[in-house]
């Protein structure tokens, strides 16, 4: 077994752990990044919101779709439309990932084609092994996801109320039903049994959605639901937006990812919390950190400012002052957003929210400064329209 040694060891090549490497090696450390090979494109809408495009420098070699126009609905009901500027964008998330790896190679970093498999602790150091090698390094970041090896080591792993799945497939759009999609359009459609195994079962927050990339379509369903209630809706979806036996041409492609309901998870100071994200040596990042937004799944936004203000944090030789910086960047939007998905689960708030929506241009346009991180969910939340809500519901 070959060995390799260096000053920061990133597991996890995804946009947290690629975007802190390009920051630490920019910064001058010695970094190395274990991306292990991928077998498959990931499920994801692949929306990137204004933070997050900014975050990046908003490369137009990723030939971004501006989203033109947000779609909500509530199971064929109720229906909300309202133009938006173009501020966020859809790219391919294969494209994103190559795009940010190149930038940490250019920076610097180490990129290593290999599979973490174990994680120890070697006196001040940590050493992680692969197949055929072993890197050790003074710090370590986690940022290899929601089934994290480094998290599972240093602070255990995501309990099963902490996750959500995701699934999808990406149709050409000759294979997409006439009024599906459109380019530039986000569609979000909810269902009045939210991601419930059975209609007597407890109601899960999750929705479809399709999004309107350049090249194709991204169509697929999220929430908390288990997979099996997951994967059934997203039959249920294809059915009526794949034109004829589409749906049964496309490999349905799966994913974990973290999804804290409830504030106090996100409660990255107190030292016995799973929430916790950093210690002396070691941080977590993007999904591995659970840093996802709990109402829309967005996780991408999180993820790249979380892996830019991990690796300030270990440039300033502090990586324990990451619980402040991201708690400070954003962890009321976290926290906020757990609230609302408590409400959500409790009563049909989101079909009300649609109704009205669809009768009304300014909440229309409140519901999309939401979903694309221009609003505030804890105005949204405290506003006489969300208290209003909250005593219809008696909660």
């Amino acid at each position: 077994m070959t060995g390799r040694d260096c000053d920061v060891l990133v597991v996890g090549g995804g946009p947290a752990g690629a975007w802190c490497a390009f920051h630490l090696a920019r910064g001058g450390v010695r970094v190395a990044l274990l991306q292990p090979p991928r077998r498959h494109a990931k499920v994801c809408g692949g929306c990137l919101t204004a933070p997050a495009w900014d975050e990046i420098g908003r490369p137009e070699s990723l030939d971004p779709t501006p989203v033109r126009e947000a779609v909500f609905e509530w199971a064929g009901r109720f229906r909300a439309a309202v133009p938006v500027d173009g501020d966020a964008v859809l790219v391919d998330r294969e494209r994103l990932d190559a795009h940010l790896l190149a930038r940490a190679r250019e920076a610097g970093a180490e990129v290593f084609e290999d599979r973490a498999r174990r994680v120890r602790r070697s006196g001040a150091r940590w050493t992680v092994e692969t197949a055929g090698a072993a890197y050790q390094a003074a710090v370590l970041v986690g940022a290899d996801g929601c089934r994290s090896l480094v998290r599972a080591a240093v602070v255990g792993k995501f309990r099963p109320s902490e996750m959500a799945f995701g699934a999808g497939v990406y149709p050409a759009w000759q294979d997409l039903a006439v009024g599906a999609g459109a380019r530039g359009m986000a569609r979000t459609v909810f269902f009045p049994g939210g991601l419930s195994v059975k209609p007597a079962g407890p109601r899960r927050h999750g929705y479809a959605y399709v999004f309107g990339q350049a090249e194709r379509a991204s169509v697929g369903v999220w929430g908390r639901g288990p997979a099996r209630a997951v994967l059934a809706l997203l039959r249920h979806v294809l059915a009526g937006w794949l034109a004829g036996p589409a749906g049964g041409a496309y490999r349905v492609l799966g994913r974990s990812s973290p999804c804290i309901v409830s504030p106090a998870g996100f409660d990255g100071r107190t030292a016995s919390d799973s929430g916790r994200c950093a210690g002396a040596n070691w941080m977590l990042v993007g999904d591995a950190a659970g840093h996802v937004n709990p109402v829309t799944g967005e996780g991408i936004r999180y993820a790249l400012r979380g892996g830019r203000l991990a690796a300030e944090a270990i440039l300033d030789g502090s990586p324990t002052s990451f619980r402040d910086r991201w708690e400070a960047d954003y962890g009321e939007v976290l926290r906020w957003g757990a609230r609302l998905v408590q409400i959500h689960e409790r009563s049909h708030v989101v079909r009300r929210w649609i109704r009205r929506a669809g009768r009304s241009p300014v909440l229309a346009r409140a519901l999309a400064d939401l979903g694309f991180a221009r609003g505030s969910y804890r105005w949204f939340y405290l506003t006489g329209f969300f208290r209003g809500m909250r005593q219809m519901i008696g909660w």
